[in-house]
């Protein structure tokens, strides 16, 4: 039974866990979703379809929420989510893409939250080495889990603690995510290599001469903060001395090649 990927991934938590999925079903197919970013309409080509994307203060990235109001699921037999957190206890993204999917007539079979390094330097620290190995390996376990509920087309929608704190912390974030990016600086040490660029999901970032600048449409995703080479990008005040952060099977270039798929999507219409 063929099976279409949707991914969003900006420090490559996400498109790991896409990629772990990928070689464990039979003919999967891994899609961007920033690389439909244009797209007016979407349809995929599986019996099965699934979404792989993190958890944005107890919700759903604005990217990923843009796309599935472009999807088109009729005729999809099996609806899946994997959803990337750094908080065990977080959750909020699958009860509202559960709610998305019913206003478009579709049910959302099963959903599943995988733990992985906090990468939200702003406000957190990431973890310790010890605790990243912890979790790359509880990930390692879960991932065949999964797959076991997706050949069967089992219907499970895991809960977590806090996902009724959703509605109030992320409407909040959506109101105002689109201008976060003013919070962001360039020090004396950016070397101008426009790798921010690159991988900024949005195109939210555009270069000058000497630095990047920021357009306001962002994402905050932060993947710009985390790709510098120099960690010249800093996020308010308290990121300059943080370390950063990238899933450890996942390449700078993956992350770039999100904006464009590896092949023209069959059923997407983009004119």
């Amino acid at each position: 039974m063929a099976t279409t990927i949707y991914y969003f991934s900006a420090t490559g938590n996400s498109l790991a866990v896409a990629k772990k999925l990928q070689q464990q079903l039979d003919d999967c197919r891994l899609i961007p979703i920033a690389s439909l970013a244009n797209a007016r309409s979407i349809k995929p080509g599986g019996e099965t379809v699934g979404f792989v994307f993190p958890l944005y203060y107890m919700g759903i990235p604005l990217l990923v929420k843009d796309f599935l109001e472009k999807i088109s699921l009729d005729g999809v037999r099996y609806i899946f989510a994997v959803v990337t957190k750094g908080n065990p206890l977080a959750g909020g993204a699958i009860p509202q893409l559960a709610k998305i999917m019913k206003r478009w007539k579709y049910r959302l079979d099963a959903g599943f939250y995988i733990t992985l390094p906090d990468n939200y330097i702003p406000m957190l620290n990431l973890p310790r080495e010890a605790e990243q190995r912890k979790q790359f390996q509880a990930c390692e376990v879960k991932i065949p889990q999964i797959v076991k509920y997706i050949k069967t087309n089992a219907r499970l929608k895991e809960r977590a603690f806090g996902s009724f704190l959703r509605p109030l912390i992320y409407n909040r974030w959506a109101a105002n995510v689109r201008n976060s990016d003013r919070r962001f600086t360039v020090e004396d040490s950016c070397i101008s290599c426009g790798v921010c660029e690159q991988v900024c999901p949005v195109n939210n970032i555009k270069m000058s001469q000497t630095e990047p600048e920021w357009l306001h449409h962002c994402e905050e995703c932060l993947a710009c903060l985390h790709h510098c080479p120099k960690q010249a990008i800093q996020c308010g005040k308290s990121t300059k001395k943080k370390p950063r952060y990238r899933h450890p099977e996942v390449l700078v270039a993956e992350i770039v090649k999100q904006k464009t798929a590896a092949s023209p999507h069959p059923l997407s219409d983009q004119s």
